[in-house]
């Protein structure tokens, strides 16, 4: 905000699309690339 990116009226959404990668033996076989 200091700098201006944000404005207070807006919503900051952050989303953490690597999580799955840290279990991948998890998966199973067919899921496997």
């Amino acid at each position: 905000r200091k700098q201006g990116w944000i404005e207070d009226n807006e919503t900051v959404v952050l989303f953490n699309t690597a999580t799955g990668l840290k279990y991948v033996h998890l998966w199973t076989k067919d899921l496997r690339f």
